[in-house]
């Protein structure tokens, strides 16, 4: 059967696949010794919001009264994740607490790099893109600063952190 990407956003699917390919990736890169794993993680998470994002966008312009629901339904509608995200507005910190992650559902002993580093490319750039969509007088964008916990290297839960940047 075949799908179009249209088809496959508006599907239910389990998201084992992605997962699995991003393990053995990482575990392919360190044999290569391919230095810059990172970095290329969240290249790849930029490039899935450039292209998810052509198929689904949240239908609310982005605000500081808005940003926690739309990371929540960004999360929610691509990673089927339910999320606790925290908005420091003084400090320029957005913390997103994840104890289900699609990415990160197991500890990986072999593995130092967590899955959700593909988020910290995609949830930026799929801001950048909202941004473009609704355009505002205040702007508020994400830059990726780190993932601090994850379950792929045995924490209990995911902890990715961004800088908010307002314009």
């Amino acid at each position: 059967m075949n799908y179009s990407r249209a088809d496959l956003v508006q599907a239910t699917s389990a998201s084992n696949q992605m997962r699995n390919a991003v393990y053995h990736l990482i575990r392919f890169m360190r044999r290569e010794k391919v230095e810059d794993i990172r970095e290329r993680l969240r290249r790849m998470g930029k490039n899935i919001a450039l292209t998810f994002s052509r198929y689904w966008l949240p239908n609310v312009p982005l605000t500081k009264e808005t940003l926690k629901s739309i990371v929540k339904d960004i999360y929610q509608t691509i990673f089927k994740s339910k999320i606790v995200p925290e908005v420091d507005f003084d400090k320029k910190i957005l913390r997103i607490t994840d104890s289900k992650c699609c990415l990160c559902k197991y500890n990986y002993p072999d593995i130092d790099i967590a899955g959700c580093e593909v988020i910290e490319g995609l949830l930026p750039t799929y801001v950048d893109i909202l941004n473009k969509q609704f355009p505002q007088r205040t702007t508020i964008s994400l830059r990726p600063s780190s993932v601090v916990k994850s379950k792929a290297v045995g924490d209990t839960h995911c902890l990715q952190r961004f800088e908010i940047i307002v314009k």
